[in-house]
């Protein structure tokens, strides 16, 4: 599935800034509405190009539910806050309080995304183990065989779509 974006972090601002100053605006209201986009995207065309990105769809493994996606968005929340958080405190160059107070947020924001990345994969293990113990089950009520029997033939089998990360 192809996804067209533009890579905004490469988008230099101050040659944004001048070239939309350069550009020849009308004073009419309704001209000035219609050229907006053309005009914008040009620019934009011209700075950052448009590139296409080939997305894959992938099924989600049977143990990642609702309660994993919900730690998951959490973690990478943390991660996001302690990533800008950083960034401030090293924007910050001279020896001030607010520079300390943007060192400690992010000290606690870079805690606070550990300790849930640290808990979010505690239940995604949790929650992949006990996939697999059921399937062991499974195998072993269809056998005779023994726990191990199971655990055996149930381990090396790629084809059964559950992935322990």
């Amino acid at each position: 599935m192809p996804v067209y974006c533009r890579p905004w972090c490469k988008l230099d601002l101050e040659s944004f800034l001048s070239a939309l100053s350069a550009a020849d605006w009308s004073t009419d209201v309704d001209e000035l509405a219609t050229l907006y986009d053309d005009k914008l995207n040009h620019i934009l065309d011209r700075l950052i190009p448009v590139r296409q990105l080939d997305r894959r769809q992938r099924h989600s493994d049977p143990w990642f539910e609702n309660e994993c996606r919900a730690a998951k968005r959490l973690s990478r929340q943390y991660e996001r806050t302690y990533a800008a958080a950083s960034r401030h405190a090293a924007s910050s160059t001279t020896v001030s309080p607010t520079a300390a107070a943007a060192a400690s947020t992010a000290a606690a924001a870079k805690a606070a995304w550990y300790n849930q990345r640290r808990l979010y994969r505690q239940l995604r293990r949790r929650k992949c183990l006990r996939v697999l113990a059921e399937e062991v089950r499974g195998k072993q009520g269809r056998s005779s065989g023994s726990m191990e029997d199971g655990i055996h033939s149930t381990w090396p089998q790629p084809h059964t779509g559950v992935l322990c990360n």
